[in-house]
């Protein structure tokens, strides 16, 4: 009886230690997801929102507000505007068709987040990045 419960105890652990790591970074991608939608979100208020980086940036970090490690957190934001058949085209002076009326501006929002493990499992990097990316047509 000692003896299997000496071979299955660290197989038991592992497996337990496992699944509380998976479910932090589940944890952790659904909060990074939610921080670039809320900084996407603040930069499609208004014409301003959309240059102001830093607002943008607080925005998203506001919604991390209860991870630990926000310093390896990494926040990218960026206007582009696109036609409605997707072609891309400058925001300045970018034209669809015959009027610039039909263009259309987004802001786009990209935050990462370096994630450890808490234990080295075979197969596994000991660091993961968390990206998820987020785009919002501006008003």
């Amino acid at each position: 009886m000692i003896a299997e419960l000496a071979v299955v105890l660290p197989i038991l652990l592992l497996g337990l230690v496992g699944l509380a790591d998976f479910g932090r970074a589940t944890m952790e991608t659904i909060t990074v997801a939610n921080a670039a939608h809320a900084g996407a979100k603040y930069g499609s208020h208004s014409t301003y929102h959309m240059t102001d980086i830093v607002g943008i940036r607080s925005a998203a970090l506001a919604e991390m507000q209860e991870m630990s490690d926000l310093e390896r957190v990494s926040i990218d934001a960026a206007r582009y505007c696109s036609c409605p058949d997707g072609e891309l085209v400058s925001c300045a002076d970018g034209v669809c068709g015959e009027t610039a009326e039909s263009r259309r501006t987004y802001v786009r929002v990209r935050v990462e987040k370096l994630f450890e493990t808490v234990f080295t499992y075979p197969g596994v990097p000991d660091v993961i990045i968390l990206s998820r990316e987020a785009h919002v047509r501006a008003r």
